[in-house]
């Protein structure tokens, strides 16, 4: 009997712990031990994060106060008009390409052919014995049309004078402004707020993670705790009620 009151009593006691509230049982249930080692650790987290995004925004400030008269520069604003010009122009000469391939009746009927033997595919895949031969068909099928659908387009636009000028034009557009940038960067590395500002976030960075990894500590110290704290609890009982049972005066019965 004591063993069963014992276990019992354990089991209301974590109960408890975990929040269920014990009552009507007839004893009494220790309350949860305190969790503001956990909550010092979630607050430590918080307040971690918090500086983190300060950092981060103290070092976008610092790069915007370095960029912005390097971008303010004549070259610059060239450099970034010219490859939106640039990139602007060979969309619209490829969108004009690419429209007429698509409306074409060979493009048409490479995608017809595609979409038939996708959804014959699918009707297979979801028969109860469906036949693996005729699943490969309809897979290699869908994988030839979709390669002659790709192909079309592709040669179209290598093989167009006006695509293939746009397309030059907008890379040698985009080398000069990715030039431009590396220049951007290498100036804000290079100055020294800069890069007390990179290091402020790095090491924000790493507080956040050892932030983290107390409050796991935290947690994980608080669930024993209290478990402990439990089944202490629950094995004074049985205790007690053993106690109680070998002073009831019963002794052995007389024999006849």
């Amino acid at each position: 009997m004591s063993a069963r009151h014992s276990l019992f009593g354990f089991l209301v006691a974590v109960g408890l712990v975990a929040g269920y509230p014990a009552v009507g049982f007839g004893f009494d249930v220790p309350a949860p031990p305190s969790q503001s080692s956990s909550a010092q650790a979630r607050k430590q987290v918080v307040d971690a994060q918090a500086a983190l995004e300060k950092a981060k925004a103290d070092l976008a400030l610092v790069k915007r106060k370095i960029a912005g008269p390097f971008e303010a520069k004549p070259e610059y604003q060239k450099a970034k008009e010219d490859a939106a010009k640039a990139n602007s122009a060979f969309e619209t000469v490829r969108k004009a390409l690419v429209d007429q391939v698509h409306g074409s009746a060979a493009y048409k009927d490479a995608v017809n052919k595609r979409q038939s033997a996708d959804d014959k595919l699918q009707k297979l895949q979801a028969a109860k014995n469906p036949d693996q031969a005729e699943i490969e068909a309809a897979s290699k099928e869908i994988a030839v049309q979709g390669d002659l659908v790709n192909r079309m387009q592709r040669e179209a636009e290598d093989s167009d004078p006006a695509v293939s000028d746009a397309k030059v034009k907008k890379d040698e557009a985009d080398k000069v402004l990715k030039e431009m940038l590396a220049q951007e960067e290498e100036l804000v590395k290079g100055d020294a707020d800069c890069q007390l500002a990179l290091q402020a976030v790095a090491t924000a960075e790493q507080q956040v993670k050892s932030a983290k990894e107390q409050m796991a500590a935290a947690m994980k110290a608080d669930r024993d705790a209290a478990l402990a704290k439990a089944k202490a609890a629950a094995d004074a009982r049985a205790s007690s009620s053993a106690g109680s049972g070998s002073g009831s005066g019963k002794g052995p019965r007389p024999k006849h």
